[in-house]
């Protein structure tokens, strides 16, 4: 039987509750999986077999109700439809499955940090700082992050050499080679299983704004749209739909979408342009003298929004502050940031641990500059303990936009910067926050929105009906945004153990949520990197395809049985952590 809840943010005590007494209970099994190695750990390489006992011959515990945790149907309609499929698939195997469906990104960023489910539904947005590979792989695997964004908890030593050879080298073949062994060592651990590749439907309103910038990676909802496309009433309005998390730029636990409108108000030093590759922006020059030293020459004249001048000064205290706050987003980043000076007034030097060949892409692209003299000593100021806390931060930044006004569950308005060294095209940017996916969809259709986030979700039937309306536009393209599911691999979840995450990932029904679902509005998961992402995807690396029949033959071959209701019945082992045992 599947069971579903749907998961509202007042739940968030009761569910951590609930949550503990389910991790209680799972430990307190003498027979399912003895729960004594990490999900950091290697685990017994002999996975069990088969000897056609009964349950009561062989030992073993029911699997416990699987915990999964996705969004809801109103949140995104297309992901809570795929993973029905999924539960059926688990259904197959004997698994029971209580669904919690969360109605924003933050609740299951907030949920998945307490390690509160066995299965998490999420994915990642195309973004075009995103087709730089670490950026997808880093936060979501490394052993570094398990209680950050590496919501599965997986640990594997090898994984982050891969990884951080890629981020080390300069050479494309050496960073290519290393890339792709990562993506085939994922394959074979299975800490998680991509769902689809959603197709990009993008759709704006011709009559109201002209000349967007179509990327790839994020259709329309990019910085060069906002910069360079022109409004007929000399406003922007871009709908979102969720609510706001955070426009204080010290609150970047994960991307979300003010990750890009703080990036308007605040410089960085590099932006990653249409074409996928890192430009120079408020940064004039980049040379590096050797593999761990980066220096970086800034723009004369730049100024704050406040009039004063920007130097190298607040660029070094804006990486050094980023860094003694660990910012999460950026926190391995930073982490491999020995010194940030600043070398007269405008050129600051950066001395890395290791070097770093992807640093433009991904920290100098990321972080947006602060004034120093605003943030230097907000917590003594403010009497806050971080300052994240400050509740009323000044935006003030040098970007092409000033900040005017912001409110999480209605909007973010900010105007032109004239002074700016590239002002935008429209007078005024409106970022709008829509409860719902229907009623942003509603709005662009009455004409009151000009264009949407990177992935709203929008149904077939949304877009057919978008395509009928002569004041929209749409426009597709292959996407690479992913949607996928992680497996707590951690101890007092089922899923510790490699057999069962294999044999769930054996019964994805990826026709039928491509075909049946999206009406081939997308493509089936095939790794963390989407094959539209044709530079770093590696075609090579195959994922368990759906068969139910090799499923069940997996469980068995690790030692799992069936009771008489046809309800899986772990092995008494211990769990095989990852593949190799």
């Amino acid at each position: 039987m599947i069971v579903f809840r749907r998961l509202r943010p007042d739940q968030s005590a009761e569910v951590r509750g609930r949550g503990a007494r389910a991790v209680a209970a799972g430990l307190a099994l003498t027979g399912a999986l003895a729960l004594t190695v990490a999900a950091c750990g290697g685990g017994d390489s002999d996975s069990g077999s088969g000897d056609g006992g009964s349950p009561a011959q062989r030992g073993g515990t029911p699997v416990p109700a699987i915990r999964m945790l996705g969004p809801s149907p109103a949140y995104d309609p297309g992901q809570s439809e795929a993973l029905k499929v999924v539960q059926e698939g688990m259904q197959e195997l004997g698994l029971t499955v209580e669904f919690e469906g969360v109605p924003d990104f933050g609740t299951f960023d907030e949920q998945a940090r307490q390690h509160e489910f066995d299965i998490g539904s999420t994915g990642y947005l195309g973004t075009l700082p995103r087709l730089e590979p670490t950026e997808l792989m880093g936060p979501a695997f490394l052993c570094d992050n398990v209680d950050g964004t590496n919501y599965s908890g997986y640990c594997n030593e090898e994984f982050d050499a891969l990884f951080e050879t890629a981020v080390a080298e300069s050479d494309p073949a050496a960073r290519k080679e290393a890339i792709d062994e990562a993506q085939l060592l994922l394959s074979q651990d299975l800490p998680m299983v991509v769902k689809y590749y959603p197709v990009v439907s993008t759709i704006h309103n011709k009559d109201t704004l002209s000349n967007p910038t179509f990327v790839p990676a994020s259709g329309y909802f990019n910085f060069w749209t906002f910069e360079n496309a022109e409004p007929a009433d000399g406003t922007m309005t871009v709908g979102i739909a969720e609510p706001g998390q955070s426009m204080n730029p010290m609150c970047n636990a994960a991307y979300f979408q003010e990750s890009e409108y703080q990036l308007l108000v605040f410089d960085p030093l590099t932006r990653v342009g249409p074409d996928g590759q890192a430009e120079n922006w408020l940064a004039e020059n980049i040379e590096r003298p050797d593999d761990t030293t980066v220096l970086v020459t800034i723009r004369d004249g730049v100024r704050f929004h406040d009039g004063s001048r920007l130097t190298a000064e607040d660029v070094a205290f804006t990486f050094n502050y980023y860094k003694r706050w660990e910012v999460p987003r950026f926190v391995n980043q930073t982490a491999n940031l020995e010194k940030v000076t600043a070398v007269g007034d405008n050129q600051v030097r950066f001395e890395l641990a290791e070097p770093n060949g992807a640093l433009e892409f991904s920290l100098l692209s990321g972080v947006g500059i602060l004034p120093k003299k605003i943030w230097n000593g907000v917590t003594e100021r403010e009497n806050v303990k971080t300052p994240c806390d400050w509740q009323s931060p000044r935006y003030v930044g040098s970007g092409p936009y000033k900040f005017v006004s912001y409110d999480p569950n209605q909007a973010l308005r900010l105007e032109r910067n004239d002074d700016h060294f590239q002002p935008p095209k429209a007078r005024e940017f409106v970022g709008r926050y829509f409860a719902t996916q229907q009623s942003l969809f509603l709005d662009l259709r009455a004409g009151n929105t000009d264009m949407h986030d990177a992935d709203p979700g929008f149904t077939p039937s949304q877009i057919e009906q978008a395509e009928s309306d002569g004041h929209l536009e749409v426009r597709r393209s292959p996407s690479t945004t992913v949607r996928f599911f992680v497996f707590n691999m951690r101890a007092g979840s089922p899923f510790q153990d490699h057999a069962l995450r294999r044999a769930v990932a054996q019964v994805v029904d990826y026709d039928t949520i491509v075909a049946g679902i999206l009406h081939n509005e997308g493509v089936p998961g095939a790794g963390i990197i989407a094959p539209a992402n044709e530079t770093w995807h590696n075609e090579a690396v195959e994922f368990p395809q759906y068969d139910v029949e090799a499923a069940r033959a997996t469980l068995e071959q690790a030692g799992y049985s069936w009771d008489g209701s046809d309800q899986l019945v772990a092995p008494d082992r211990e769990p095989q952590v990852l593949a190799a045992g």
